[in-house]
């Protein structure tokens, strides 16, 4: 019984956070989900931008800040490093569940693409960002990277075995390709709105300081073997 625990808790942890993926594409594309990026009531605009303004920079400071080897390095006296993956994964979907709900409305609408083909263009433009999402996750591994594997090995007992190392172009091209994508997602859509192109501009500016963060926490990494650096746990390759 305790071997299937790492495991649950896996599956868990990826249904929370493909799921709050999977919620966020229709609720930044206003389709299939009660509660979209233009629905509820906005009431007093300043607290309206105030409350979303909060909601992006707390999601945004937990995402980037639960990513840091500091923070990693102190999070495994209470949360075992097999677990740790998983547990970020489970966060990230509960702050971004969080996010959907509870964001105010800002619904004017700034442009509208109404002409059938406009509107089948753009949506294969944000139907390719997913592609080209889920392609670079896959790219630099799934399992690991939701935690599934390192659930894997919990389950049975053993060591954390890195998977096959990356060379360092496949690892950046596949980070680009993940947040390329992210800043293009909630552009690509027929209605832009205020409250919408408020988050994919804020998303847009986090993407690349993100991104700037994590090139300086990835060159403060040592290399545990000659021309390779270790990204959670796996080897990337000069």
């Amino acid at each position: 019984m305790r071997k299937a625990v790492p495991l649950v808790y896996g599956v868990v942890s990826q249904i929370v956070g493909l799921g709050s993926l999977v919620y966020f594409g229709f609720w930044v594309y206003r389709a299939g989900v009660p509660k979209t990026v233009d629905s509820g009531s906005t009431g007093n605009l300043v607290a309206a931008v105030a409350i979303d303004t909060f909601l992006l920079a707390f999601f945004c400071f937990m995402h980037s800040i639960l990513a840091r080897s500091s923070v990693k390095s102190r999070m495994r006296r209470y949360v075992p490093h097999l677990y740790e993956r998983a547990t970020y994964c489970l966060l990230f979907g509960l702050l971004l569940f969080a996010t959907c709900f509870a964001w105010r409305p800002l619904p004017a609408v700034l442009w509208r693409i109404t002409s059938p083909a406009g509107v089948a263009a753009i949506t294969t433009v944000f139907a390719l960002g997913w592609i080209v999402h889920f392609g670079s996750l896959f790219w630099m591994g799934y399992g690991e990277f939701f935690g599934l594997r390192q659930m894997s090995f919990a389950s049975r007992g053993e060591e954390y075995r890195p998977p096959a190392p990356m060379t360092r172009r496949d690892f950046a091209v596949s980070h680009i390709l993940l947040i390329v994508s992210l800043m293009w997602i909630p552009f690509a859509t027929p209605t832009m709105s205020v409250g919408q192109l408020y988050f994919a501009g804020f998303f847009a500016l986090y993407d690349i300081l993100g991104a700037w963060l994590s090139a300086r926490d990835l060159s403060d990494v040592p290399a545990p073997v000659p021309n390779t650096v270790s990204v959670d746990g796996r080897a990337v390759s000069a």
